[in-house]
This record gives C-alpha cells, sequence and structure tokens, in this order.
C-alpha cells in the first residue's frame, strides 16, 4: 500500500483471499500450463519447457512457498 500511495493512489478498500481461493489459483496455474504442454508437445522450447515449468512451479508451491503467501486485492483511488 505505500508503494500505491507514493506513486499517488489512495487505498479506499482491501481485501485479503483466503486459503482456498489461493490453493485455486495455484492449481488452475499449474492444471492450464500442463494442459496447454499435453495438447502441444515438443519438440520445440515452448512444448519442452511448459511440463517442466509446471512441474517446478507445483513442487516450489507444495513444497516451498505454500500456507507463506497469498494474495490481497486493494481498490485505489488517485489523489490528484
Amino acid at each position: 500500500m505505500a508503494q500505491a500511495e507514493d506513486a499517488g493512489y489512495a487505498t479506499v478498500y482491501g481485501r485479503t483471499s483466503d486459503l482456498a481461493e489461493w490453493h485455486e489459483y495455484e492449481w488452475s496455474w499449474i492444471g492450464t500450463l500442463t494442459n496447454w504442454a499435453l495438447d502441444h508437445p515438443g519438440p520445440g522450447p515452448d512444448g519442452d519447457a511448459a511440463p517442466a515449468a509446471a512441474r517446478d512451479h507445483r513442487d516450489m508451491w507444495l513444497d516451498g512457498y505454500r500456507d507463506i503467501l497469498g494474495f490481497v486485492t486493494l481498490l485505489l483511488r488517485r489523489t490528484d
């Protein structure tokens, strides 16, 4: 919020997403990339890298930052 206010915005509302919303976001991210990779198999940089990126992201989330990070949504209004 400090960065937004320093940039000329006032915070008029904030909402923190709950754990279920955070999990929905992560599984959607992982699943979307995995589905794309299965529909567009390699060779090529995207087809080869996408499955690994999805697995790496999943592992970082499940074994690393799960239950640590979250989302906040801010409604901002210009102050000028």
